[in-house]
């Protein structure tokens, strides 16, 4: 199956939608040909800080369609210097592009990205710096992105809780995850967790080595064939010197690939990933993202042919008994034009339930957060908490305490925004769906009905029309089921990706109010606390300074949590409600056209009958084309 195929055979429909009059229909199957040649797979860079994540990704991007500077775009420092998630487009001539949280979009020069993109040597300094900041945009040449792909550079793990969970979300929503690690600090538990918890979310993971230190000799070749292939669920063999990259593990001295890119030679571990990549996103393209657009385009020249067929059944009837029975549907026929505001009234009626069922789902994890610090912060370990107690390792152990303290916040909140957030508002979106789809078959059936009485037609054998308005503005041809709860709901789910009507800003919120330690002046508290006991007064104080920031998150964030949940569904009830009522009037467009055209010429009527039989037979020609796509294009 090829994308390029479909959408050629998807233009067409658009064509013979055209010709047949079907306004929004053809309106519909221009964005499917559109999108069948625009989605891209999204692969994310992920490891820990400096471990050469963009420097690897700058030896990847270095393999361009025409030359374009000595340097790649990616920011790489001697400090950590990735702080934003940054995705690299293809792009004939470089732009980079600057997204907020509130959607707003800025073009900027690369000088400005170097700079701007970069972490801050201090924290506070990279908060404000970062704190209204969504992504950087940049477009480039890479042969790789012309692929048909999108990469993403991304803040390191463990380098800032806030930023850490910033990489996981994003991770988790991307086609596939290219998880690197250095030799000379061979890979941790913690980042082989992430590898894992995204593996069986889903999303492929391919695993870099990046040789700082050298050729790898054979000590470190078997380390890593047990860490990452035997004791992974992989061959289970003994090491005898096995192929590490034919089991998804490359080995990849990134700045000398990158050089070597540069200078026109070829990088054997660098050519051996890409060559993966490049694998991975055409089979992405061909099985995973052509299928549903196919099916859903499948359904809409379903509904051309039927249009041409009952309009050349018009054109047979007498014109007196047509136009007789045309006056007795008319009424009900205008009557439709108000039909979509049911579906407002569905979304009304739903939206204080998806509200309240979110904000109190979350002030019970406050309440549970809070609840169980106490408990966490005594079972935790504080380094200086060993050495003396002098008023110096007093402040240190104020600090240990609130960053244990700030990730046990950040680590909760992140974990409620994937599970619990994700799961509620999936149920109660399923049940909002189940009532707007019970809305959309009801309207089906009545434009059915009102065919058949007009034409003089015995009952439909099944809900044609219902399926085919079901299945443009659901994306399904059937209500979903109450046990459907994993389901994502299009245009619904708590993303945080740039294409997703996610709550980002929600979680900015969060993240901001979760991160942020209150002002405390340690000196200060030192005194007040003394040597005396000093680490369990310490955990008591950062317990206390939890307390009051999770109280006023509690206070910020419901209003926003109301708000983007408001808006996901207004973007959503807006959605459907514009495809409702563009089918309706190109329904309604459609029985007037058929009662005009019986009225016209006999000759003129004999050339729509020829021309919409044309029609009727190129639609079927192009859906045995989709059928056959489709079935080439199955994997076993």
């Amino acid at each position: 199956m090829t994308a390029e195929a479909a959408a050629e055979s998807v233009r067409r429909l658009a064509d013979l939608a055209e010709r047949a009059a079907m306004d929004a229909t053809q309106e519909q199957l221009n964005g499917i040909a559109e999108e069948l040649g625009a989605r891209p797979a999204r692969i994310i860079f992920v490891g820990r800080f400096k471990n050469g994540k963009s420097t690897l990704l700058n030896a990847l991007l270095a393999d361009a369609t025409h030359p374009v500077g000595a340097s790649g775009p990616m920011v790489v420092d001697t400090l950590p210097a990735t702080a934003v998630i940054t995705g690299v487009r293809y792009a004939e001539t470089p732009y980079v592009r600057e997204w907020s949280l509130a959607g707003e979009v800025v073009d900027r020069d690369f000088e400005h990205f170097a700079e701007a993109a970069a972490l801050a040597i201090d924290e506070a300094d990279s908060r404000l710096k970062f704190g209204g900041v969504r992504e950087f945009e940049v477009g480039y040449p890479a042969r790789i992105a012309q692929r048909g792909a999108v990469l993403y550079d991304s803040p390191g793990l463990d380098e800032s809780t806030a930023r850490t969970l910033i990489t996981h979300e994003y991770a988790r929503q991307c086609d596939a995850v290219v998880m690197v690690y250095r030799n000379d600090a061979p890979m941790g538990a913690v980042e082989m967790a992430v590898a894992d918890e995204l593996a069986e979310a889903g999303v492929r993971v391919f695993t870099v080595i990046n040789l700082f230190a050298g050729h790898l000799d054979d000590r470190f070749e078997e380390f890593a064939w047990n860490r990452l292939v035997r004791d992974r669920g992989g061959a289970g063999a003994q090491w005898c010197g096995q192929n590490l990259a034919a089991h998804g593990v490359y080995l990849v001295d990134a700045l000398a690939a990158e050089r070597a890119q540069r200078a026109g030679q070829q990088d054997d571990g660098l050519a051996r990933l890409a060559e993966r990549l490049y694998e991975f996103i055409a089979e992405h393209r061909e099985r995973e993202r052509v299928r549903p657009l196919i099916e859903q385009a499948d359904a809409l020249a379903a509904g051309i042919a039927e249009h041409a067929e009952r309009r050349g059944q018009a054109l047979r009837e007498e014109r007196v008994e047509l136009t007789q029975r045309y006056g007795a549907v008319r009424p009900r026929l205008e009557a439709l034009r108000d039909r979509p505001l049911r579906i407002n009234r569905a979304f009304d009626e739903h939206r204080p339930q998806v509200e309240a069922t979110l904000v109190h789902s979350f002030h019970s994890l406050i309440n549970d957060v809070g609840a169980g610090l106490p408990d966490h912060l005594a079972g935790a370990e504080l380094p200086s908490a060993r050495l003396m107690t002098s008023s110096l390792q007093v402040k240190r152990l104020l600090r240990e305490a609130n960053e244990i303290a700030d990730r046990y916040l950040n680590e909760r909140i992140g974990h409620w925004g994937r599970t619990d957030a994700q799961r509620l508002l999936q149920e109660q979106l399923i049940e909002l769906e189940r009532r707007v789809a019970a809305e959309v078959g009801d309207l089906g059936n009545e434009i059915d009905g009102l065919y058949r009485e007009l034409l003089a037609l015995a009952p439909a054998s099944g809900p044609v029309r219902a399926s085919r308005l079901l299945t443009a503005s659901l994306g399904s041809a059937a209500p979903p089921s109450p046990i459907e709860v994993a389901r994502p709901v299009r245009g619904a789910t708590l993303h945080t990706t740039s294409d997703s009507l996610a709550l980002q800003a929600m979680f900015s919120i969060i993240g901001a109010a979760a991160v942020a330690i209150a002002p405390v002046s340690f000196l200060g508290a030192a005194v007040m606390i003394g040597p005396a006991n000093a680490e369990a007064r310490a955990k008591a104080l950062a317990a206390q300074e939890a307390d009051a920031r999770l109280a006023k998150l509690a206070q910020v964030a419901e209003p926003a949590l109301r708000l983007q949940v408001r808006d996901a569904l207004d973007a959503r009830q807006n959605e459907l409600a514009r495809l409702l009522d563009g089918m309706v009037v190109e329904e309604i467009r459609g029985i007037d056209g058929m009662v005009m055209l019986v009225a016209r010429a006999e000759d003129a009527r004999w050339r729509d009958l020829t021309d919409l039989g044309a029609v009727a037979d190129d639609v079927g020609r192009e859906r045995e084309r989709l059928a056959a796509l489709l079935a080439a294009g199955v994997a076993p």
